[in-house]
């Protein structure tokens, strides 16, 4: 395996700032957290129709957890200090240089409509069918590049030591 070209100034960053931490690396909870993402995405397609915020919600998490599936795979997870932010920002920086992989990138603005649809103003407008369609096949799109990563054979376990290029 080679290691992962992109993003390491990122994950140390993250490292340093409390927001990631070096865990062992697992293959088998990394397929956990794939396998959970896509029962979200299927349960989405039940309640689009009748809940699109809360689909969005769970389109977003599946999202979210396929992410954490390739922290998982390099023995690293977000922490309760701006996790959601550090895998987002470890998506964009890590993988999105790669053309194919580039709706990785995409999980920000996901993540940023998601908080302002759980934490609404009285501005905020409110999450249309339109807006949970839009997630579920970003994160249905996110999910398979994730798969596509993790068998690749390309993702090493992150070490502090290693050389990157």
């Amino acid at each position: 395996m080679s290691s992962w070209p992109y993003g390491r100034a990122t994950v140390v960053r993250l490292l340093q700032e409390g927001s990631l931490e070096i865990v062992t690396a697992n293959t088998n909870f990394a397929k956990r957290l794939c396998d959970e993402a896509d029962r979200h995405l299927k349960a989405v397609q039940t309640i689009i129709e009748v809940d699109p915020s809360g689909a969005f919600q769970l389109a977003y998490d599946a999202a979210r957890k396929a992410c954490s599936a390739l922290l998982a795979q390099q023995g690293l997870r977000a922490t309760h200090i701006n996790g959601h932010k550090a895998i987002s920002d470890l998506m964009k920086d890590q993988f999105s240089n790669e053309r194919k992989y580039k709706v990785l990138g995409k999980l920000n603005s996901l993540r940023r409509s998601r908080a302002d649809s759980q934490y609404p103003s009285e501005l905020t407008p409110s999450i249309s069918v339109a807006d949970a369609t839009y997630c579920y096949e970003t994160s249905l799109n996110i999910l398979k590049v994730v798969n596509e990563i993790l068998g690749s054979g390309q993702l090493n376990v992150f070490s502090e030591g290693q050389v990157v290029g």
